[in-house]
């Protein structure tokens, strides 16, 4: 009967002894999962950060594009108008020496 006992006291101190080392490693676990946890939140706080950067980067480039438009337009228009004043000067130009060539043609018959 002692020897059962026995038995049966060293199958409870080794249960017991189970159970508290399940127990620690259990705390261990429990405390690795709030540790990810935490990284996790850290994680998606970051990436929220770097979301809105991103949206803000990609309103200002939008502005920045339809900005460039507008003076791009602007460009083509002062280009236009520079074309066509450097038309019209080639035009002057001609005139004036069509003018000149006559006056001289005129003042060299005329001193015949």
């Amino acid at each position: 009967m002692q020897a059962k006992v026995d038995e049966l006291t060293a199958v409870s101190e080794h249960l017991l002894v189970k159970t508290k080392e399940l127990e620690t490693e259990e705390i261990a676990m429990q405390e690795e999962v709030l540790q990810q946890a935490a990284s996790i939140a850290i994680v998606q706080k970051e990436c929220q950060e770097t979301q809105e950067q991103l949206r803000e980067v990609l309103k200002e480039k939008s502005k920045l594009q339809l900005e460039i438009e507008s003076l791009s337009a602007e460009l083509d228009g002062r280009v236009k108008e520079v074309g066509e004043a450097e038309n019209a000067i080639r035009l002057k130009d001609q005139e004036i020496r069509t003018t000149v060539d006559a006056l001289t043609a005129a003042k060299a018959a005329s001193a015949e």
